[in-house]
């Protein structure tokens, strides 16, 4: 009966510790791996955030350009079409 329960004991403690799927060297290299790829990531972000920067300051100074001109050519239109 000690046999059994001996057995019963070593398949448990077996079950309890699943052999793992990755050994350190593929641990370590996925860390590695993750490092670079978060690096990248964080690049890309910044540069698509002064991308869009840079679009809306030019947008921004366009519109105002835009709305300048049509000010100062309103006189210029209502002058000519009084007389």
């Amino acid at each position: 009966m000690s046999e059994s329960v001996a057995t019963a004991e070593s398949h448990a403690a077996e079950a309890a510790a699943p052999e793992e799927p990755f050994d350190k060297a593929d641990i370590s290299t996925f860390r590695a791996d993750d490092a670079e790829a978060g690096t990248n990531i964080c690049k890309l972000l910044v540069a698509f955030f002064f991308y869009s920067l840079l679009a809306m300051a030019f947008v921004t100074w366009w519109a105002f350009g835009a709305m300048k001109a049509n000010n100062s050519e309103a006189p210029v239109a209502e002058a000519h079409a009084t007389h």
